[in-house]
C-alpha cells in the first residue's frame, strides 16, 4: 500500500507499508532527497532479513549492548544509496517494559521527519522505519536515513574550522540564517526542540563551493507545544547557545544576527525580544558552566 503527498511541483513524500515477516512491519520512502525513485520491490528485497541489516556495513558509528548505528550502501535498481542504519533493541526493566507498549522509536522518528519534509523544514531524509512485535510488545526497531559522506554535526564542523570560521563572515551569516530558519520553522508549525544542541544539527558540504547546508538530525527532541510556548522557546534557544559558547570564532554579533532573524520570523515583539535575549544569555552561560563542572568532576 502506498501513499503520496505532493508539495509545489515535486513529490515530497511517497511511502509504502510492507511486511518483511517474522513479526516485522515496515514503512518505507519511495523516493530519496533528490526525488530518485526507490522501488517498493527493491525495498522488499533489501528488508527481507531485517535482523541482519547492519551486517556488511561500511563502518560502525556506535555499538553497545542494545544499539548499533552503522553506515551501509543499499543497492536499488537505479542507484546505490548510502544510508545510516540504527538498529535498536528495547531495553529491559520498567522503562523498557513501558517503552515496549508504545510504537517503536523508529516509527515515531520516521513520522516526525516526514512531517518536517512536508513542512519544508530541513531534516535528514527518512528512508525506512521497521519494528518487530511479539504480541503487543515492541522488541526491536530499525530506523534508516540518508547518509551524506563527509557530513558532520555543527559542533564538530565548527571545532574543525574554529581558526578559519572567525574570518569567514559569509559562512557565519549562512549558518546563522539557517539555524534561525529551522527553529522558527518549528515554532511557526507549533513545534519546538527540547534538545537543540549543536550536535543535533547536521552540516553537509558540497564540492561546488557553495555554503554548507544545515538539517536537523535528532527527531526524538521535537515536540508539539503543550504548555508555555515562551518558556519552551527560551529553553530551545538557550540550549543551542550553551553548546556554542566554547567557540571563540563566534562573536556576539553572530548570536544577535541569528536571534534577530528568529524573532522577525516568529513575530516576537520588541519588549519580549529584549527580555528573551537577557534570559537566554543568562541561561546559556549557566548551562555551559554546569556542563564544564560535570566534565571536570567526571575527569577527576
Amino acid at each position: 500500500m502506498s501513499l503520496s503527498d505532493k508539495k509545489s511541483d515535486r513529490v515530497v513524500t511517497t511511502v509504502a507499508c510492507i511486511s518483511p515477516g517474522s513479526g516485522w512491519s515496515a514503512t518505507v520512502m519511495l523516493s530519496d532527497s533528490e526525488c530518485n525513485r526507490l522501488a517498493e520491490d527493491d525495498w522488499k528485497r533489501i528488508l527481507c532479513s531485517p535482523q541482519s541489516m547492519t551486517e556488511d556495513s561500511e563502518k560502525v558509528l556506535k555499538s553497545d549492548g542494545s544499539t548499533v548505528v552503522a553506515v551501509k550502501n543499499l543497492k536499488f535498481t537505479n542507484k546505490d544509496l548510502p544510508v545510516v542504519i540504527k538498529y535498536e533493541r528495547v531495553s529491559k526493566g520498567f522503562k523498557g517494559f513501558f517503552r515496549s507498549l508504545l510504537p517503536a522509536k523508529a516509527i515515531l522518528n520516521f513520522n516526525t521527519a516526514t512531517m518536517l519534509w512536508r513542512k519544508d523544514i530541513p531534516a535528514v531524509r527518512p528512508l525506512a522505519a521497521l519494528q518487530k512485535k511479539k504480541g503487543i510488545f515492541t522488541t526491536t526497531s530499525i530506523y534508516i536515513t540518508e547518509y551524506s559522506p563527509g557530513s558532520e554535526n555543527l559542533h564538530s564542523f565548527l571545532l574543525d574550522r574554529e581558526m578559519k570560521t572567525g574570518s569567514d563572515q559569509a559562512l557565519k551569516n549562512s549558518l546563522s540564517i539557517q539555524v534561525a530558519d529551522i527553529l522558527a520553522g518549528l515554532h511557526n508549525n507549533g513545534l519546538w526542540h527540547r534538545d537543540s544542541k549543536a550536535g543535533n544539527f547536521l552540516v553537509t558540504t558540497s564540492a561546488d563551493g557553495s555554503q554548507p547546508k544545515l538539517a536537523l538530525v535528532d527527531m526524538d527532541g521535537i515536540k508539539a507545544y503543550m504548555f508555555s510556548r515562551y518558556n519552551c522557546r527560551i529553553r530551545s534557544l538557550s540550549k543551542l547557545a550553551s553548546t556554542l559558547l566554547w567557540c571563540g570564532s563566534l562573536y556576539s554579533t553572530d548570536y544577535m544576527r541569528c536571534f534577530s532573524r528568529y524573532c522577525r520570523l516568529t513575530k516576537l515583539d520588541g519588549t519580549k525580544r529584549r527580555i528573551a535575549m537577557r534570559t537566554i544569555s543568562a541561561k546559556a552561560i549557566a548551562m555551559r558552566m554546569l556542563t564544564m563542572a560535570r566534565e571536570a568532576m567526571s575527569s577527576s
